[in-house]
């Protein structure tokens, strides 16, 4: 007879197996001594795959329920049926651990978020602005529809009215004469200014730029502008300083520039108390500035900083009161910054608005 195999620790560092075995009227003991340690390897080995969990490691001790271990995770223990009770196995589960790895993957996460949270908003800005320049736009062919129809109508009307003998006195066919030929004008300029603006945009102006005097234009433009503006109720003066410093600038594009800040000038402060429009040059730091001022109520706080957008109105097409396509001021930056100077609107001391264009010095 055999008895079943037996298993004892001894000390902890060797377990002894071992059996009795009864033949011929006689009992014999055989048995083996296992390192534990070598046993643990082993079986390390053989049921984690040889390394496919790194760190783990086998405990020599009894019990069969998990139990939390210590911080977040598990541990497993087993018995191991006889006659290795005296061994036991013990699996323990954590998280990954929170260290260098784990502080990468939420950096990776809130870089995607912040990421995708500034995409959105850019898309959303693009698609804001494209829609309200489509609305500007919009506008600007209402305005230019408004302001061609206008003085057709009147040319029209007064040229039927001269032609079948309709109006009575020399002095009021004078009168007609006149604005027929204001309203002429009137359409020239703006068909002037947005073949301009169309040529700038597509960069086909030539800026033929030369050195020279600034003072002489502008009295120029003045003595041209001061009829119409009479005519408007305005006094047109120009101010210009003696012995102004030579200055960049192309005649024709600056020609333009003070036709349309006069012209502004002359819609925005029509309800002005005093209709005064001051052409003024002067010498600031090593240029020239020449400024247009009225004495109007100014511009909004709301609108300052668009003035020189294209096609930016302060007022509704439908409701507004100002002539105007929206084109002026634009037009006038661009052809300002493409004369190598600078241009801005402020409203003054004092009440009015003011445009400041800035010419650099010419050199030599």
């Amino acid at each position: 007879a055999i008895d079943p195999l037996v298993g004892r620790l001894a000390g902890e560092r060797h377990l002894l197996l071992y059996r009795s075995v009864f033949a011929d009227g006689g009992a014999t003991r055989q048995g083996l001594v296992l390192d534990v340690a070598g046993l643990g390897e082993h079986l390390r080995a053989r049921t984690l795959a040889a390394g496919a969990l790194p760190g783990a490691s086998l405990a020599f001790d009894a019990g069969d329920a998990a139990s939390p271990a210590s911080g977040d995770g598990y541990r497993y223990r087993h018995r191991f049926a006889e006659p290795f009770d005296a061994l036991g196995a013990q699996l323990a589960l954590a998280p990954l651990d929170g260290g260098r790895g784990a502080g990468v993957i939420y950096a990776l996460a809130g870089l995607v978020a912040v990421t995708g949270a500034l995409g959105l908003f850019a898309v959303y800005r693009m698609v804001a602005v494209a829609m309200a320049y489509a609305e500007r736009r919009s506008n600007f062919v209402a305005a230019v529809t408004h302001e061609l129809k206008t003085p057709l109508t009147a040319i029209r009307m007064y040229g039927e009215m001269l032609r079948d003998d309709l109006v009575p006195g020399e002095a009021k066919r004078r009168e007609y004469y006149r604005t027929i030929t204001a309203e002429s004008e009137r359409l020239s300029r703006l068909v002037d200014n947005v073949l301009e603006f169309a040529r700038l945009e597509k960069g086909a102006r030539e800026m033929r730029v030369e050195a020279g005097a600034v003072g002489p234009v502008v009295e120029e433009v003045a003595a041209l502008l001061a009829p119409h503006a009479a005519s408007l109720g305005f006094a047109l003066r120009a101010r210009v300083e003696p012995e102004l410093p030579p200055v960049r600038f192309e005649r024709d594009a600056l020609l333009q520039v003070l036709v349309n800040l006069v012209d502004n000038a002359t819609k925005y402060a029509r309800d002005a108390a005093s209709r005064e429009i001051v052409l003024a040059c002067r010498r600031e730091g090593d240029g020239v500035v020449v400024g247009v001022r009225d004495r109007g109520p100014g511009v909004a706080s709301r609108h300052l900083g668009r003035i020189f957008e294209p096609f930016h109105r302060g007022e509704d097409e439908l409701v507004r009161t100002t002539q105007g396509t929206g084109l002026g001021l634009a037009l006038v930056k661009s052809l300002v910054e493409r004369m190598g100077g600078t241009v801005r609107g402020d409203n003054a001391p004092g009440g009015g608005f003011e445009v400041r264009v800035a010419l650099p010095r010419a050199a030599g």
